[in-house]
Parts: C-alpha cells; sequence; structure tokens
C-alpha cells in the first residue's frame, strides 16, 4: 500500500528503482520510466533465472577446473615419486658396488696376511 495515498502498488518506478501507486505515477514520478508492476518482476526472474544459471555453470566450471588440477598433481606426484625411487636405487646400487670393492680389498689384503705369514712359517721350518 501507498504510504501517501494508500492505494495498491500497482506499478514499478524504473527510474527510482521502487514501486508505486497510480497516483504517484501520475504525479511524483510523472517523467519516470514506470512499467506495471508484473512486467518489472516477469523481467527480475528471468535476469534472476539467468544469474542463477551463469552462477551455476560458473560453479560446475570450478569444479572441473579443480578436478583437473587435482588429476594434474597427482600425475605429477607420481612422476616425481618415479624419478626419486630411481635416484634412490642407483644410490643403492653404487652403495653396493662399493660394499663389494671394499669387501673385495680386505680379501686381499687379508690373504696378503695369510701368504706373509705361511712364508715365514716355511723359513722358520727350515
Amino acid at each position: 500500500m501507498c504510504k501517501k495515498y494508500n492505494r495498491l502498488l500497482e506499478q514499478f518506478c524504473r527510474t527510482e528503482q521502487t514501486c508505486v501507486c497510480q497516483v504517484c505515477s501520475e504525479t511524483d514520478h510523472k517523467s519516470h520510466d514506470i512499467v506495471p508492476l508484473e512486467e518489472e518482476c516477469a523481467q527480475r526472474r528471468i535476469r534472476l533465472r539467468e544469474t542463477v544459471c551463469e552462477m551455476i555453470r560458473e560453479r560446475f566450471q570450478k569444479v572441473k577446473d579443480i578436478n583437473i588440477s587435482v588429476e594434474l598433481n597427482k600425475r605429477n606426484t607420481e612422476k616425481e615419486v618415479s624419478d626419486k625411487v630411481q635416484v634412490f636405487n642407483a644410490l643403492v646400487h653404487s652403495i653396493e658396488k662399493c660394499k663389494a670393492q671394499l669387501v673385495g680389498v680386505v680379501k686381499q689384503k687379508q690373504e696378503a696376511v695369510e701368504r706373509q705369514a705361511k712364508g715365514l712359517i716355511e723359513e722358520l721350518e727350515k
């Protein structure tokens, strides 16, 4: 109800973005862009529906982008793990090789000591 004229608000003033009665539209809002209230409501419903649909499309796109990002991150993580395992395996192989060389050197020294001891024993027995 119009507070000034106590009449139903049947029209909409687009200029001032407010509901008005018939008397207000012919007096205070005479030079303004006035349309029937039902028409403005229908147009606003359409705009609201379009806005909501666009927001839904944007949300779906964001969800899609996030899923793509997660999948890409997963692939990158798998590759990084694979690369690190490869480096670790190469390091383990290198350590095993050094270990084998060390064992070989220690055995050679032991054999040399045993030969030297055997030679000394043989000299003492003569």
